[in-house]
């Protein structure tokens, strides 16, 4: 991996119930800026629309970001260089691993949330479409959506694996489980502790695939640590038990590219949130910038 890391902005969190995750990407943007990142980050056009629309009326507007999204992830991993989309809500993870999943053959992904985001139209109770992209990219859901670069999946299902849920309704569960989706509940987490959990995940991430990314939804953290966030979810991951872990992931020669998605900076407490987003990129870059 060369030493370009290229930054999305993706400023958007009509994809939600609450608008103000679109204020996140400015929020970390400053934040790095005024680290020792700053000079590594290649930051691209923000991405964003200037109204607020929620449910079906925000699908056009997630589709238009999704695509130019899903450009710029694409050009950057042709181009070898390892990418960052800052949310915003997790609608982002449509265009981040559609792109990055036209750029290679085999794509595998570690989806970190307490949720599990695989709702279609047809299983949500909220109809928010932050709650559908993994179903998306395992081809369930808004064709639209499924249909962004190419009208295949973008994951093969046994190549997906979740870690943190805790927080899910019974029509997102049953398509996990019909596709054989592998999922780290938080008493699995209890139970084989973190180091073991992330070694397992990469194992499935990795299993014949070219790449593979991580998406980070910052409410996989237990609220305590990560506050500002639109959907908490009590009994969360300790994120300094994450931190100590994470470099396994990060590490991998395999790793593309990572969203780090609902930072709701209006729900902050003391910078909690921020400064453990921050921590997250640190790692992600300092290793592809010196590595």
């Amino acid at each position: 991996m060369g030493n370009t890391i290229d930054i999305n902005l993706y400023a958007f969190g009509n994809g939600s119930s609450n608008f103000d995750c679109e204020k996140g990407p400015d929020v970390l943007k400053k934040a790095i800026e005024k680290t020792e990142l700053a000079k590594q980050c290649h930051w691209l056009p923000t991405l964003s629309v200037s109204h607020h629309k929620q449910q079906a009326e925000a699908k056009p507007d997630i589709l238009k970001l999704s695509e130019k999204l899903a450009n710029l992830t694409r050009q950057s991993t042709l181009n070898n260089h390892f990418f960052v989309t800052l949310g915003g809500d997790h609608t982002a993870a449509i265009g981040s691993w559609s792109g990055a999943a036209n750029a290679v053959e085999n794509l595998g992904l570690i989806w970190f949330d307490a949720h599990m985001d695989s709702h279609t139209p047809e299983t949500s109770p909220s109809q928010n479409i932050h709650g559908m992209p993994l179903a998306t990219l395992l081809g369930h859901g808004e064709s639209d959506f499924v249909k962004i670069m190419t009208e295949h999946p973008k994951l093969k299902p046994e190549n997906v694996v979740l870690i943190g849920v805790r927080s899910y309704e019974s029509g997102e569960a049953a398509l996990l489980k019909k596709l054989g989706v592998s999922i780290f509940y938080m008493d699995d987490i209890k139970k084989f502790g973190m180091h073991k959990v992330i070694q397992e995940s990469i194992a499935i991430a990795t299993r014949n695939t070219d790449a593979f990314g991580i998406s980070i939804d910052l409410d996989g953290f237990d609220p305590e640590d990560a506050p500002g966030v639109g959907t908490p979810a009590p009994d969360g991951v300790n994120a300094d038990a994450f931190l100590a872990e994470f470099s396994q992931i990060t590490e991998h020669p395999l790793l593309i590219g990572a969203d780090i998605v609902e930072f709701n900076p209006a729900l902050d407490r003391d910078h909690k949130t921020e400064k453990l987003a921050v921590n997250l990129f640190r790692q992600l870059v300092l290793h592809h910038t010196t590595g």
